[in-house]
């Protein structure tokens, strides 16, 4: 897809649409593909949210998001709110769904933007320098962070009332009720407390040997190459790097909070409700990626034990992007092609009639026109352009992961209350049905038609709109600084010899004429 200019993240969808729907599944009752379980369907989506929620909250600077808290609050809840009423309201008149609590549930499924679209799309503006200077990709991303929190809660609430699957108790409600608040503050605490783990610098600056390598064999070239390791440097053990350390103790812990909050929700109940769910430890993870990031570029968050500062003594201002890095190679070749490759096949279009196709459309345009003007006018206020203004309005438009997941729950609900004969009577069970019906349709279509719309609309849109910010002159846009000390820190310092000889040298390269001398 990159050779004729379209984002591969594109290719990765319709790949998987051809898949689903090329394919007979008709006998095979496989939400996705025949032969992938719903269940690693599910996993890989969680992953992949796990990934782009981590290399977001790594690049979040959370001083800027104190400047843009209002906006970014306003951005959450105004956009998502309006949809999600527009499209309850002309549910009603399009698919005469006179059930409100159902039509409003439709409202919060369609509601939430696709984190994995909007969130990488704002990693390749705000690295090319575009928006920077108005903070536009940090209040985005912020935002779009938590709107999926907002919609699924929603949902959550809406769908209580909406069906009775058989607990109706007053308890039930409750705890639905405060699934949202519940997540937000649940998912601050765990990303905080494990913030803290991670700023224990000392640890993830301590000498790691990689050991049983033999020089003299193939193995020892493959490891190091793996490694991303200079091969002149090492004898019978090396140094694994800081970078890689911490790396790994920050995307262990996302994908451990992300699958330990999917396992409680569905292995812990109260009152037949569940109060935590998925987008728990999704949204742990990026709070925990963010607050990392500010503790390592301010030095704090360390403990002292026994007298000794886990800590390390220099401020390391560039160990978060390094880490961003490693997860941006692993999205890259792993995460976003399974991610949008199990999205797209997802959309089953034998499940679309012809009627209901033409209705989709129309009520998914209804929702979007109501959104984009809530963010517009939600950016009231600030310093932003116009142009810039109607950019990150229309920039909430992709929608793919969480329709995926939740579009296909109210029918489920509505096949389980049939399977317990709890239908006053037959007209009620068809009416019911066919509603549960549109709004599988109505969730495929709206990831069909925004996911590679505000996808593209972000990338080539974006460079127009925005302004780039230019470096200072005399600044070095290649090296900065702080990389050169942690390149000589990480492979000069520690070896010697050969190693500081180069390390030195790029110190003199960098360095004027006046310093050298």
């Amino acid at each position: 897809m990159k050779a004729i200019g379209m984002p591969s993240l594109l290719g990765n969808l319709i790949a998987g649409i051809i898949l689903k729907n090329s394919i007979d599944n008709a006998d095979i009752n496989f939400k996705s593909v025949r032969g992938l379980p719903d269940s690693w369907a599910s996993d890989i989506i969680t992953f992949g949210l796990v990934t782009i929620f981590l290399r977001g909250g790594l690049e979040i600077d959370l001083d800027l998001v104190k400047k843009a808290g209002k906006v970014a609050a306003k951005l959450t809840f105004f956009p998502g709110c309006s949809e999600a009423l527009a499209v309850a309201i002309f549910s009603r008149w399009i698919f005469g769904m006179e059930n409100f609590g159902l039509g409003l549930s439709m409202g919060f499924i369609l509601a939430a933007v696709s984190p994995a679209v909007v969130v990488g799309a704002m990693f390749d503006l705000k690295q090319a320098g575009y928006g920077v200077k108005q903070n536009i990709p940090v209040i985005v991303v912020a935002a779009a962070s938590f709107d999926d929190v907002v919609a699924i809660s929603g949902f959550a609430m809406a769908i209580s009332f909406a069906i009775d699957a058989g607990h109706s108790e007053t308890d039930t409600k409750l705890v639905e009720g405060f699934h949202g608040p519940l997540t937000i503050i649940v998912g601050l605490i765990l990303g905080i407390m494990c913030s803290y783990f991670n700023a224990q610098t000392r640890i993830w600056n301590t000498v790691w040997k990689v050991t049983c390598i033999d020089k003299n064999t193939t193995q020892r070239h493959h490891m190091l190459t793996a490694l991303n390791l200079p091969h002149h440097h090492l004898n019978a053990t090396q140094l694994l790097p800081a970078r890689s350390q911490r790396t790994a103790v920050v995307l262990f812990l996302g994908v451990f909070l992300a699958f330990g909050a999917k396992y409680l929700e569905h292995n812990w109940t109260v009152a037949h409700a569940h109060p935590i769910g998925a987008s728990t430890g999704i949204l742990a993870a990026l709070i925990m990626a963010g607050c990392t990031a500010y503790h390592w570029e301010h030095g704090t968050g360390a403990i002292s034990i026994c007298g000794h500062n886990m800590a390390t003594e220099e401020h390391d201002h560039k160990a978060a992007h390094q880490v961003e890095h490693n997860l941006h190679i692993l999205w890259d070749l792993i995460s976003q092609p399974l991610l949008f490759g199990v999205v797209g096949s997802y959309l089953d279009f034998r499940l679309i009639s012809v009627e209901t196709f033409g209705r989709a459309v129309l009520l998914v345009f209804c929702g979007l026109v109501f959104r984009t003007a809530a963010a517009y006018f939600a950016t009231h206020g600030t310093d932003l352009t116009p142009k810039e203004r109607l950019f990150i309005a229309f920039a909430w438009m992709p929608k793919a992961t969480v329709q995926a997941a939740l579009c296909g729950y109210p029918l489920y609900l509505i096949n389980q209350v049939t399977l317990a004969d709890g239908w006053k009577n037959e007209e009620e069970q068809e009416k019911y049905e066919k509603w549960g019906s549109d709004i599988l349709a109505t969730g495929v279509l709206a990831i069909l038609m925004t996911a590679p719309a505000g996808l593209i609309f972000i990338q080539k849109i974006g460079p127009k709109w925005l302004e780039k910010y230019e470096p200072p002159e005399g600044g070095d846009e290649t090296v900065a600084p702080g990389e050169v000390e942690a390149l000589v820190a990480e492979n000069g310092e520690a070896e010697g010899g050969e190693g500081s000889e180069e390390a030195g040298a790029l110190v003199a390269k960098e360095e004027g004429p006046e310093e050298q001398l």
